[in-house]
């Protein structure tokens, strides 16, 4: 069995996203969107995301530490209680090795 993404992981742990079975992509519950790590990205560790309706020529892929903190911000305006334990964002940015994560404020 391959181990699950630990930025997909951290995203599923949010209220608005769900882990796929195989745990190899995430699910946004309001959008659609369809959340993925792009393997061997060039710059740095990035998503992929497609949502229902696009354009199969279309390629968004966005920075996984600014994907990864709007969403939990995203999800502390939800209520979700995020905010408590921020360390789990900073280990998983670390974990990434985006080093020197900027401090909450």
């Amino acid at each position: 069995m391959r181990l699950r993404d630990p930025a997909l992981e951290f995203l599923a742990s949010l209220p608005q996203f769900h882990l796929s079975k195989h745990g190899d992509y995430v699910i946004h519950l309001g959008s659609g969107t369809v959340v993925r790590r792009v393997v061997n990205p060039v710059d740095g560790p990035q998503l992929n995301l497609r949502w229902p309706g696009q354009s199969a020529d279309v390629q968004v892929e966005v920075p996984v530490d600014t994907y990864v903190r709007y969403q939990q911000y995203e999800a502390e305006r939800l209520g979700h209680p995020t905010g408590e334990n921020p360390s789990l964002l900073e280990g998983l940015l670390r974990e990434l090795g985006i080093v020197d994560p900027p401090a909450r404020q």
